[in-house]
């Protein structure tokens, strides 16, 4: 419906039509309009008009279709003629104007009288219906310009308008976001006020716990120092107490001995040993003041003076065996002398003086001349280590044979073995809390608690934590020759965790000083020379070699990568730091001089040597200058001077030795420079363990 309104109200929509004509007023119109005339066409050929309904376009000319309306008069005159034409036929045609001879002659057509004055009116009509038209088109085109100037005026008013009141809203926008500014303004500076003011309340708060706190901090340190010493003090103590205790032993044994004569010359040195290590101890003890370095330098000392003291018991105990079996073949010789004087008693004194005198034949001097010569090629207690460690260790394979024979404890013993593979397997240098895990997995095991996810634990057989140590021992050696061989960094976190077990359980790191010297007996250093009964199979595998089945001996090449290897694994455990930071290292690094000294007092062997000093001091060499300093210095000069000739004379590769002399020329211009030398690669600092 709203359509058909706004219809209603256009221009066009208020028009309005007369739809009903009276009979008179159509009468009226049609009287003054006729008829248009009936045209008749003559036809010369056929002497007849026909009637047509309109002219033949064919008689009109171009120019007679432009000219057709040119004015009133020749219409009047045309008709004229056409009615004279319609009187007289013949005659009108001859009076014609000649056409062309294209153009067939027509007779003008009869019109009717009222003709020309209908034509006028239509003629009137138009003019006067063109007119109003054009002046109703001009009224229109004038309300349309009117309309228009009114609606751009309403337009410029509108737009006026929208201006100011957007002015006015700017205005008002402007006022409102200066007052709200204001406001957070000054809001904003009450709060930085009231933050500074909190800010000063909290920091004096915190500064008054912090002094509380470092006080405290201070006062624990003081009484952690005191106690340290206390315990120092009461460990020294300890450590003195059983050297003496050792060396009164020692002393108590080998004067009661009645067997002295069987004891071999090694033997007597234990003693003269043990004495020099009462009187150091002694010296410490009337220093004083005692350092870190003087706890473990007794410890050190009381670890020697056991071994020394097992060493000097084992060859007492041999020469009491060989004396007690010597007194038995002598009371035989006596009584069989005994029976030969009763049945000879002439031949007495000849029996007496043949008895007395020397059998020809027999040695003078007792023992074998592979064991002179191998007493010739070491120093006396790198021997008493290593066979100290080695009787260790046959005491533990010999107490779990029956154990690891018995096939009903398979399943049990790779649970156990499983237990112990998994988390040394899986140590790596990603932080802190993953060596701590793996740590605290293998102390879990060896306190007999119980394997995680499953229902056994060590503790479950006699033997199952015995078992647990050496398997660990003999791991923590293998990842050397396995993977430190060929990934040298990997070394410190391995040797991390050996050492915090070590500190943990001192049986371990005794089994696995057993199995470093079982898998490399250099580490003592212990140059073992073959015996003359020995095969080069068996010579090869006490050396350390690898021997397969078929007797084919391990390559030179392969054999010094897996000892470089052990030998850094070893190297990184005597540098690395336990968890504990108050702790003392239970094989530090006064072992890596040691092993120093000892391979400078021996003579070399090929390449072996070389290669494993090289690796002790690549891997220490910086503990070491830390240690000992100028003393370092000094051992790396001799190494350099006078040891080195010795390796190049006896060496077979070369490689080796040339490493080594352009470490020891690198080190040596660097300590001139007075720089200090760096780290190991991968090497890991004591408070990598809390990372």
């Amino acid at each position: 419906m709203g359509v058909a309104e706004d219809l209603k109200r256009t221009n066009k929509g208020l028009l309005r039509y007369k739809r009903e004509l009276s009979s008179e007023l159509v009468q009226k119109l049609t009287e003054e309009v006729s008829a248009p005339p009936k045209l008749y066409i003559y036809h010369p050929e056929n002497q007849s008009y026909r009637r047509e309904g309109k002219v033949v376009p064919s008689l009109q000319s171009p120019d007679e279709k432009q000219d057709k309306g040119k004015d009133e008069a020749e219409d009047l005159d045309v008709s004229a003629s056409s009615s004279k034409t319609v009187n007289g036929v013949g005659d009108s045609t001859k009076q014609d104007r000649p056409l062309p001879a294209s153009v067939k002659l027509y007779t003008s057509p009869p019109v009717s009288p009222d003709y020309g004055r209908t034509s006028l009116q239509i003629r009137h009509y138009e003019v006067m219906c063109d007119n109003k038209a054009k002046g109703l088109i001009e009224a229109k085109r004038k309300e349309f310009e009117r309309m228009d100037q009114e609606l751009q005026l309403m337009v410029e008013e509108k737009a006026n308008e929208l201006e100011e009141k957007q002015r006015e809203e700017m205005r008002k926008l402007y006022e409102q976001t200066s007052r709200l500014q204001l406001k957070e303004k000054a809001e904003t500076s009450k709060r930085i006020q009231q933050m500074r003011d909190s800010h000063r309340t909290r920091k004096k708060i915190q500064d008054d716990k912090l002094l509380e706190g470092e006080r405290k901090k201070l006062q624990l340190q003081e009484e952690e120092r005191r106690r340290n010493e206390q315990e120092k003090k009461h460990a020294v103590l300890q450590f003195y107490s059983r050297i003496k205790q050792t060396h009164d032993n020692l002393t108590s044994l080998f004067d009661n001995c009645k067997y002295k004569q069987h004891l071999p010359e090694s033997a007597h040195t234990p003693k003269q040993v043990c004495v020099q290590i009462l009187a150091k101890a002694d010296a410490m003890m009337k220093k004083g003041g005692l350092a870190p370095e003087d706890l473990q330098g007794m410890k050190n000392l009381m670890e020697y003076s056991k071994n020394t003291y097992d060493f000097m018991v084992k060859h007492l105990e041999e020469a009491t065996r060989k004396g007690k079996a010597e007194e038995v073949e002598l009371a035989k010789q006596q009584q069989q002398q005994q029976q030969q004087q009763q049945a000879q008693h002439k031949a007495a004194a000849e029996a007496a003086q043949a008895a007395a005198a020397p059998t020809p034949g027999v040695p003078a001097t007792p023992g074998t001349p592979s064991a002179v010569a191998r007493r010739q090629s070491v120093i006396d207690e790198v021997v008493t280590e290593y066979e100290l460690y080695k009787a260790k260790l046959d005491d533990v394979l010999k107490s779990l044979a029956a154990f690891t024979a018995n096939t009903q404890m398979k399943k049990y013993r790779f649970e156990l073995q499983k237990s112990v593979n998994t988390p040394i397997n899986s140590i790596a240098p990603v932080d802190g809390s993953n060596l701590r895990d793996k740590l605290q997995k293998l102390i879990h095991l060896l306190g007999g608690h119980q394997i995680e996810g499953k229902h056994v634990s060590a503790k479950d057989t006699p033997e199952g934590i015995s078992f647990c140590k050496n398997l660990i021992a003999k791991m923590f050696v293998k990842k050397g020759e396995e993977q430190v061989s060929s990934k040298h960094e990997s070394a410190f976190a391995i040797a991390m965790v050996a050492a915090g077990l070590w500190l943990e359980h001192s049986d371990v790191g005794d089994l696995m000083l057993a199995h470093f010297h079982s898998f490399c007996p250099y580490i003592v250093p212990l140059y073992i020379p073959k015996d003359s009964s020995m095969s080069s199979q068996d010579y090869h595998r006490m050396l350390g070699y690898k021997v397969d089945s078929n007797g084919t001996i391990e390559a030179q090449d392969k054999f010094l990568k897996r000892m470089s290897g052990i030998m850094r694994l070893y190297a990184a455990i005597l540098v690395s730091s336990p968890p504990r930071s108050n702790a003392v290292h239970p094989h530090g690094i006064e072992h890596a001089w040691i092993w120093l000294s000892r391979v400078l007092n021996m003579d070399p062997q090929p390449d072996i040597t070389a290669t494993l000093t090289y690796d002790m001091l690549q891997v220490a060499g910086h503990t070491l200058f830390s240690a000992y300093k100028v003393q370092f210095v000094k051992l790396l000069f001799l190494l350099y001077k006078e040891f080195l000739p010795k390796l190049k004379s006896v060496s077979v590769a070369g490689g080796p030795v040339a490493r080594l002399e352009q470490f020891l020329e690198q080190t040596l211009n660097k300590f001139k420079m007075k720089q200090i030398m760096p780290h190991p690669d991968g090497y890991l600092a004591q408070n990598f363990w809390f990372s």
